[in-house]
């Protein structure tokens, strides 16, 4: 199996819209859809969860809490225990920092394990 290296993206004007132009990827043409939506949702969530046992106030993006729902999902696993998980390997780090590494990783890790993912 070969590896081509990243698809080149370029983008075509359309007016005042950029569009992306039909040599992207599927995932790529989704994500600049999505980001369109996203960039609409105000401002970040603030929610308390629990982790490591302590309970703890987080401010993220709803695309996150999203994510982070859907991962609880997949794995089977309570969002309490995906948290505590992330507070025990980030170290120094800022806990909201560590949950969108986490986010970003879990997902990357996915789509390279599994090319139709």
């Amino acid at each position: 199996m070969s590896n081509s290296g990243p698809t080149a993206v370029s983008y075509r004007k359309q007016g005042d819209s950029k569009k992306p132009s039909a040599k992207v990827s599927y995932a790529l043409k989704e994500t600049h859809l999505r980001l369109g939506r996203i960039a609409g949702q105000s401002g970040l969530e603030i929610r308390n969860v629990m982790a490591s046992g302590r309970r703890t106030s987080v401010r993220l993006e709803p695309v996150m809490w999203d994510s982070l729902e859907e991962i609880s999902r997949r794995e089977r696993v309570s969002m309490p225990d995906i948290f505590t998980l992330i507070d025990q390997r980030r170290g120094g780090s800022p806990f909201t920092g560590a949950i969108r590494l986490f986010v970003l990783t879990y997902f990357r890790v996915a789509a390279l394990a599994d090319p139709n993912f």
